[in-house]
């Protein structure tokens, strides 16, 4: 067997790089995402409360609250989500939100 033959078997036996790596990732939680209206986490959200932020970007997006980890759709630039208050500040900062009152 020459020396390519060699590496060629080799390459074709070992699992994929892109297997292997997500193989090892830990999983997101599965939580449903929440969106306006829905009423998935209104119980966890009920009792921090809610703030209302409406979304700037441009595209469609899931986001995860960092403190709630609950995640929130946002389908429609423009819209506002009730988010639950503890996450507020974190999506502030990132410029995507901003408060709608």
């Amino acid at each position: 067997m020459s020396c390519c033959s060699q590496r060629r078997e080799a390459l074709s036996t070992t699992v994929p790089l892109r297997a292997a790596v997500a193989a090892s990732r830990t999983p997101w939680p599965t939580t449903a995402p929440a969106s306006v209206g829905d009423a998935t986490g209104a119980a966890s959200a009920s009792a921090a409360g809610t703030q209302p932020l409406r979304y700037l970007g441009h595209a469609p997006l899931n986001v995860r609250g960092p403190y709630s980890a609950r995640v929130y759709r946002v389908d429609v630039p423009g819209c506002v989500i009730a988010f639950d208050a503890r996450d507020v500040a974190a999506l502030l900062r990132t410029s995507l939100f901003e408060r709608a009152d």
